[in-house]
């Protein structure tokens, strides 16, 4: 009864550092533009965090006399984003905050980073930026930007680790989330699977030992 007791406290306590699932990008949404410095925007969803997700598209650039186009679609659980050759577009994705259904209140203390995982990109400069805001306690937000390579074999999975982040939020009053994926060039990419917060990969483990080897242990009793 004493190990049990352990091990039902550890997964207790494990259970505030789960895997998060911010997004599963079955929700759909599309954007497309064709003209040069226009942007549009919409949102809606039901099955992401807070309820709901607001995403922003700008076609940055291009060639005077050159047809260009971006779109960014979302949905079966995939994010696709394209721009036709010569242009170069943004795309934002928020969730939480006064552009969506309201604040967040999330507690993400028992995780220690943001995961996206890329299925696929053929734009050799893409960067990443996740910015977190808290609105309570005098506010705050913090951000960290990464680059993610050419990516051709699925899948690619980049870490935006908590501890990088710059900035005065707190990652236990997360009120609003936001991505923007900044391309350098034309070209598309491929989000698969989950927009998460993650744990520390020993946390899960240690847990999943604990349960396993309780199991093995009652079914040697029996």
């Amino acid at each position: 009864m004493k190990r049990l007791a352990v091990l039902l406290c550890a997964c207790s306590a494990a259970g505030a550092h789960a895997v998060v699932v911010l997004d599963n990008f079955t929700d759909a949404q599309s954007l497309s533009l064709t003209a040069q410095g226009s942007t549009s925007s919409v949102v809606n969803g039901a099955g992401m965090v807070g309820g709901s997700r607001r995403m922003g598209l700008t076609l940055l650039a291009g060639i005077p006399g050159v047809p260009i186009s971006a779109s960014s679609t979302i949905g079966s659980g995939f994010l696709d984003h394209r721009s036709s050759s010569f242009s170069i577009s943004a795309l934002g994705l928020t969730y939480g905050g006064p552009l969506t259904s309201g604040d967040l209140n999330l507690n993400l203390s028992g995780e220690n980073r943001f995961r996206l995982s890329f299925h696929y990109n053929d734009i050799a400069n893409t960067d990443v930026q996740i910015e977190v805001r808290t609105a309570g306690g005098g506010g705050g937000t913090s951000s960290l930007a990464m680059p993610v390579p050419r990516v051709t074999n699925p899948s690619h999975t980049v870490d935006f680790m908590f501890a990088n982040f710059v900035g005065t939020a707190n990652f236990g009053d997360v009120d609003e989330i936001r991505v923007v994926f900044s391309p350098m060039e034309s070209g598309d990419f491929l989000l698969a699977a989950n927009f998460q917060a993650v744990p520390e990969p020993g946390t899960m483990i240690a847990v999943g030992l604990g349960v396993a080897a309780l199991a093995a242990r009652r079914r040697l009793r029996s």
